[in-house]
């Protein structure tokens, strides 16, 4: 029995359940991303520097900047900021010299946003903070945004304007900057204005682009430019129910925003309103993560390709992000990693020379990335994360991470039981190595009882094994740790046969 590797919806998986394709059902997709065929290996998290943030802080957040100067990266922890310094490959201190240090509340993060060459950080603590994106370092330090801006927790940018929500003062409105001018604060004075919101909660998240979108609780209001009006925006509400409950886990791509909602993940764009993790998901996240941390979730997105991450806490014990839900929005397809870090973003390389590589060690041995990889190319997009030391590391390490592929119980021998003699795994698997193991049982109540795991002939490709039950789960684990990295797995050769009815 030939079977296909479908879509990852635990919520889903029950017996002999497939996806609107035919094929099978995951109950587990870890460490992988979906593809059109299957899925595909999901890259290590692998450090650039040794050096950690300094003072033992916490990241609480991260972004990076673009200017015809170059490419620059930027941390924050609970009272300070910093800048990679690339040259020396540590973080440079660029936090205010007066004002003393940031106190950035617990459970909350900064929140930045670059209005031509000038970088803005917020947290709903401190005033707003700003400086010249190429030229911040120690001897030019950020300062308080000018025209005395609201304290904030979110900022962005819609079209000509900065836009702060979630205002210190008042957690139902939004201000947004005079016309091209960041330090317009005047409400009245050049387009500069400032909503408050009656209905829909406090806002809980804004999107910027071309236009913008408020979240709020239970509401979402989408920013429309009015030229030659008064007021440079009108907020239509546009959607009533749903709204985003935990801020930071708002994240825009081209055509959509996605968030997550009291009742499950959502996209929200051209076709409205789009419940992404209903039947598939949304049971599963709130299994796996630490409810009393959900305003605690972030997001973020891949520049190389169509998915949406969601970083949270998979326990109350959980020190780090500790876990990742990974969206493909164009495959509607879902996954998920154990890939853990202090924080996430997306981030830029800046670039190494072969000199540079020297600091990594041997090129055979030491060098954490392979020598195509984007890493070393300056100025290209990649995820990159703060890892669980602080250090500034990218999701684009040489080998791939162990992924787990397990299938929904399958009843092989409708009405009665089957003997599970073989597993062939199909796909592109190259230089990886792989073990495969059957679970077992006689009631779907019943726990599942697994083989032990069984690498597959070197020759044939077959797995030889034996487990005789009603219901069987394959689950196939895929390591590499050197050679050619595996691309594909697409599904299993099940060898099986009855084996009566008691």
């Amino acid at each position: 029995m030939q079977i296909s590797l479908g879509a990852w919806e635990p919520d889903s998986a029950g017996v002999d359940a497939r996806d609107q394709a035919g094929r099978v059902v995951l109950q587990t997709a870890r460490n992988v991303y979906p593809t059109k065929t299957g899925y595909g290996p999901m890259p290590s998290l692998s450090q650039v520097t040794n050096t950690p943030l300094p003072g033992g802080e916490k990241c609480l957040g991260a972004c990076f900047a673009r200017t015809d100067g170059g490419y620059f990266l930027f941390a924050g922890t609970k009272t300070r900021l910093y800048k990679y310094n690339s040259g020396t490959s540590a973080w440079d201190d660029v936090s205010r010299a007066a004002g003393g240090a940031y106190n950035v509340p617990d459970g909350d993060y900064w929140s930045f946003a670059q209005f031509g060459n000038t970088l803005i950080a917020c947290n709903i603590q401190d005033v707003p903070q700003a400086g010249p994106v190429d030229t911040l370092g120690p001897g030019n330090r950020f300062t308080a945004l000018a025209g005395s801006p609201p304290q904030a927790r979110y900022v962005t940018v819609v079209g000509d304007f900065v836009v702060l929500g979630c205002l210190s003062a008042n957690n139902r409105k939004v201000r947004n900057s005079a016309i091209n001018d960041a330090t317009g604060w005047t409400v009245g004075v050049n387009l500069c204005d400032e909503q408050e919101f009656a209905d829909g909660g406090r806002v809980t998240g804004i999107a910027g682009g071309e236009f913008g979108y408020v979240m709020q609780e239970t509401s979402i209001r989408r920013m429309i430019f009015q030229p030659g009006s008064d007021t440079a925006f009108r907020f239509e509400r546009v959607e009533k129910e749903h709204g985003a409950a935990a801020g930071y886990a708002v994240v825009a791509t081209i055509n959509a925003v996605f968030f997550i909602s009291n009742d499950g993940f959502y996209s929200f764009g051209e076709s409205g309103l789009v419940p992404i993790g209903a039947q598939r998901v949304n049971r599963w996240f709130r299994a796996n993560s630490d409810s009393a941390r959900f305003f605690s979730v972030i997001a973020f997105t891949d520049p190389y390709a169509p998915r949406i991450y969601w970083a949270f806490y998979n326990a109350a014990g959980s020190a780090n992000f500790d876990r990742l839900l990974i969206y493909d929005w164009q495959l509607d397809r879902w996954s998920w990693s154990d890939a853990g870090a202090m924080f996430w973003a997306t981030s830029v390389t800046s670039g190494l020379s072969l000199e540079a590589l020297d600091s990594f060690g041997s090129i055979d041995t030491g060098v954490p990335y392979s020598l195509d990889s984007r890493v070393w190319e300056g100025g290209r997009p990649v995820i990159g994360a703060l890892d669980i030391a602080g250090r500034l590391a990218f999701l684009e390490g040489a080998a791939p991470l162990d992924a787990t592929l397990a299938t929904a119980p399958l009843q092989l021998n409708p009405g009665a039981r089957a003997n599970v003699g073989s597993v062939m795994p199909i796909g592109v698997f190259n230089g990886a190595s792989l073990a495969v193991r059957a679970g077992r049982r006689e009631r779907t109540q019943d726990p599942v009882s697994y083989t032990a795991a069984v690498t597959p002939s070197a020759r044939s490709g077959i797995a030889r094994l034996k487990a005789s039950g009603r219901f069987h789960e394959i689950e196939q684990t895929i390591t590499q740790a050197s050679g050619t990295p595996w691309t594909h797995a697409q599904g299993l050769d099940i060898g099986a046969t009855p084996d009566g009815r008691k």
